[in-house]
């Protein structure tokens, strides 16, 4: 699911994919403040069991510069990262 903006959290959606297995949230910018907080908000007071991981940006790279893909693995959101963070909490090892 691709979400340019929060506005609403769709409570039905996470239900739903609640019993598919664990999910992962990718955000591109801070973890403060932002998709990942919203979705965590949202199934505990939902109160949906729900297996997720956050993959955010680091915060210290800001200043680099360079390609989509170049920014993505500097930041922690290369295709590799992202799957691993998936396998992790697939395995049920901690985050």
């Amino acid at each position: 699911v691709s979400v340019p903006f929060i506005s609403k959290i769709d409570i039905s959606y996470l239900k739903a994919v609640s019993v598919k297995g664990p999910v992962v949230v990718i955000e591109e910018h801070s973890l403060r403040g932002g998709l990942g907080s919203s979705v965590l908000e949202a199934i505990n007071i939902s109160n949906i069991e729900l297996k997720i991981a956050l993959v955010f940006a680091k915060q210290e790279n800001l200043h680099i510069i360079g390609s989509q893909e170049y920014l993505w693995g500097e930041n922690g959101l290369s295709v590799e990262q992202i799957v691993s963070k998936k396998l992790t909490i697939l395995h049920g090892d901690s985050i």
